[in-house]
């Protein structure tokens, strides 16, 4: 009898031991499906950061385009109808590239020359003051551009007296047209 309860106490103490790697097992596959839901989790956080990103750039690409369409439309119509102010606006241009150039070589040569020189040197100052009267003019120039370039859209949009006129006769027309149709549609309803 003892030699059968010492068996059950074998049998219970193996299944037991097996329950107990049953539980780790489970803990495990617990921690791996927790590890690989955070994984997912990240994933999906970059697939979104990432579209994100690519919306925004393409959104940026898109002003861009824009943004050139409209100064290439300007910048037609400038040379088409005030060549001179455009030529000016890019000789303009051209000046104050080359002179802010120039300024920032000088500045570079105080500075090798004289540490501190080129916060105080009065003719750098002024050279740079001169440079942003120039930018000034040039805005202004860019400004009128633009200002004759909505007028002319604003023309071209607006209907002349003799295209309005001809709107009018068509609408009337048209008015007259419709109320003869509803009119015999009326008549031949009665006499049916």
């Amino acid at each position: 009898m003892h030699i059968v309860i010492g068996i059950l106490f074998f049998i219970v103490g193996i299944a037991a031991c097996e329950s107990c790697k049953d539980g780790e097992a489970a803990r495990e596959r617990a921690r791996v499906e927790t590890a690989e839901r955070q994984r997912q989790a990240e994933y999906e956080a970059y697939r979104r950061q990432e579209a994100e990103r690519q919306r925004k750039e393409e959104e940026a690409r898109k002003q861009q385009a824009l943004k050139r369409s409209k100064y290439s439309a300007l910048q037609e119509f400038a040379q088409k109808e005030m060549p001179r102010a455009w030529s000016t606006y890019q000789e303009i241009s051209v000046l104050i590239d080359e002179r802010t150039k120039k300024i920032k070589d000088l500045e570079a040569t105080l500075e090798l020359l004289r540490p501190g020189a080129s916060k105080t040197d009065q003719d750098l100052l002024a050279l740079k003051a001169k440079v942003e009267e120039i930018k000034q003019l040039k805005n202004s120039i860019y400004t009128s551009i633009e200002d004759a370039y909505i007028s002319a859209v604003k023309f071209s949009a607006e209907l002349g007296s003799a295209e309005e006129k001809r709107f009018r006769e068509s609408m009337d027309s048209a008015k007259r047209n419709s109320d003869a149709v509803i009119e015999r549609f009326n008549v031949m309803r009665k006499v049916k």
